[in-house]
């Protein structure tokens, strides 16, 4: 069967081009250039698809599209729109538009937002109460299914046969035989889905009707409690209060007017206090400016109390989708909280550990260092066989490496507890790149590798902790060195702006890092796998220790880097820390 769209845009040209692409995919297309000429149309015929411009001439997309609601019950609605109108297209979403397209759409979009118009499949009710049958069927079909009723198990499995059966709904007691017979195997998983949605169903659905027509109010128990609505009459604001208090309705539909209040002020009140409360305006006059003043009060939905039953069920059944939706969001945000909460709770437990570990490692490794170094010189005579100096100076190397090691990992478990203290002064940043060019250039000179600085002659004054500094000086010139081949380059450059601040950067001729290992490389632990990098110790802290101490300052450290052609690691102090040498004397 064809599909029938109905196009709304005072855009003749986009209107004419929209209808043209449809047409051309066999779409029946019929156009309307305003709200009101749309709204005829609507009345006059059946249309499977809206496509309806925000914008329009009197009477806005908004305002058509509640005109349309008052007609049928759920039609499917496509709002267009080439304006910045959010808080319009956020009200037609939550009225019930199935998407929005923004002009100028490609095709694709436009035939992708259709497509998910169309019907979902089909659903087999098997149940020989047909109360309850006659209840969900409607519901789902207004949601886009098509439905099919069993009273018997045996009709049931016949049913059940057809193709493109999307989901089975079984009575676990059924004439004939059991639901639970019906869906063992291969129908297995039309039981699971039966669960869930009876689940749903089965949840009790409480409803506030506050109005100060009784006889209304009672009319509503009557339509409503068949369908398993508990319903709960207030007249007034003070007796809703009341209500809310005991009957804790999920849903409250308030009456325009009440006797000596308004109920968009009483909306205004409850959305306050009970802010999950869903709210439905009601009215005995269609009056639009007052539903769209309530919407923006708070209210999800508006109905007209001369409004048909199956569109005041529909409206109902939206409401507690959306509650529903609530809800699980609620709950995966619930399930995200406590599962980020575990992994920092698992985190400080590993930074505690390692900080215990490292503190009770120090002192006997302090023991071993002392003790070889005083072996080594020899203090109290010769050791005798030259072999025993040779391993007792591995002993020394080895207790020396492993102390580094330990500090690191005390100064990165403090860096991710926030417990480094910077002890800060006013420092000539010239004299620490220095100081570590020395101490660094005797391992870049048996590496056959040449270290240069880059230093302009007014470098301002940094202030920071000068043992941080120049650790991250040292880490990542030991990093360069570490990882770039003989014969290599490496250089330190200073330079500083009033706009960004002091920057250090070491930049080598390396091997470089490949784009996928870069997070990795400043990662705790994360060694870029090299074969320079299995030649040398090391743990992969260099890097991140130093980001972190950088950090700690109020800075960042970056990479840039092309594997094979070397990298560049810059460091960022803020303008904050810069002092000008003028001022710091």
């Amino acid at each position: 069967m064809t599909a029938r769209i109905l196009i709304i845009d005072d855009d003749r040209d986009h209107a004419d081009s929209v209808g043209d692409v449809l047409v051309a995919r066999g779409y029946q297309v019929e156009i309307a250039h305003s709200g009101e000429a749309g709204v005829d149309r609507f009345r006059q015929a059946d249309y499977d698809v809206t496509l309806m411009d925000v914008k329009l001439p009197g009477m806005n997309g908004l305002e058509t599209l509640f005109e349309f609601r008052r007609i049928r019950p759920d039609p499917k609605i496509i709002m267009m729109t080439g304006f910045s109108v959010e808080h319009l297209l956020a009200q037609a979403i939550e009225d019930g538009a199935l998407g929005v397209l923004h002009k100028p759409f490609a095709v694709a979009d436009l035939l992708a937002m259709l497509e998910r118009a169309k019907p979902r499949g089909l659903v087999v009710v098997a149940d020989d109460d047909p109360d309850f049958a006659t209840s969900i069927a409607p519901v789902l079909e207004r949601n886009g299914y098509s439905v099919q009723v069993a009273r018997t198990g045996q009709e049931a499995l016949e049913k059940a046969q057809i193709d493109g059966i999307g989901c089975l709904i079984l009575d676990l007691r059924m004439p004939v035989m059991s639901g639970l017979e019906e869906s063992r195997p291969p129908r297995a998983g039309g039981a699971r889905q039966m669960t869930e949605g009876m689940r749903e169903l089965a949840r009790p659905r409480r409803i506030l009707v506050v109005d100060d027509d009784v006889d209304f109010a009672e009319s509503l128990v009557d339509i409503l409690e068949p369908h398993g609505y508990e319903i709960a009459i207030a007249d007034r604001p003070e007796t809703a209060l009341a209500e809310l208090s005991r009957a804790k309705p999920q849903v409250a539909m308030l009456d325009v007017r009440l006797k000596l209040a308004s109920g968009v002020d009483l909306l205004s009140r409850l959305t306050g206090e009970w802010p999950d409360l869903i709210c439905v305006m009601m009215t005995a006059h269609a009056d639009t400016q007052t539903a769209i003043k309530a919407l923006r009060n708070g209210a999800y939905d508006y109905v007209d109390k001369s409004a048909e039953p199956n569109q005041l069920l529909a409206m109902l059944d939206r409401c507690f989708e959306k509650l529903n939706l609530q809800e699980q969001s609620r709950a995966a945000h619930e399930a995200l909280y406590r599962a980020k909460e575990e992994a920092e709770a698992a985190s400080r437990t590993k930074s505690e550990f390692l900080a215990t570990v490292s503190h009770e490692l120090r002192t006997p490794l302090n023991a071993v260092i002392g003790f070889s170094e005083m072996m080594l010189s020899e203090i109290h005579g010769p050791l005798g066989q030259e072999r025993y100096r040779g391993y007792i100076k591995d002993i020394y190397d080895s207790g020396t490496h492993l102390l580094d090691l330990i500090n690191d990992i005390l100064d990165l478990s403090k860096a991710a507890a926030g417990k480094i203290e910077l002890k800060e002064e006013v420092l000539d940043p010239r004299d620490s790149i220095e100081a570590a060019c020395r101490l660094v250039r005797p391992r870049a000179e048996r590496a056959d590798l040449t270290l240069a600085m880059s230093l302009p002659s007014a470098l301002p004054r940094l202030r920071a902790d000068r043992r941080m500094f120049k650790q991250i000086l040292l880490n990542l010139l030991s990093n360069a060195v570490k990882f770039t081949p003989a014969r290599g380059h490496i250089e330190v450059i200073a330079s500083a702006n009033e706009r960004v601040g002091l920057t250090i950067s070491v930049r080598d001729s390396g091997i470089g890092i490949a784009a996928e290992d870069v997070s990795k490389a400043l990662e705790p632990f994360g060694q870029v796998e090299s074969h320079l990098s299995r030649r040398h110790q090391g743990t992969g802290l260099g890097l991140p220790l130093a980001a972190a101490m950088v950090e700690q300052h109020g800075g960042e450290l970056t990479l840039h880097t092309e594997l094979g052609r070397g990298t560049t690691v810059v460091g960022t102090f803020p303008r904050e820390r810069a002092i000008a040498a003028s001022a710091a004397a």
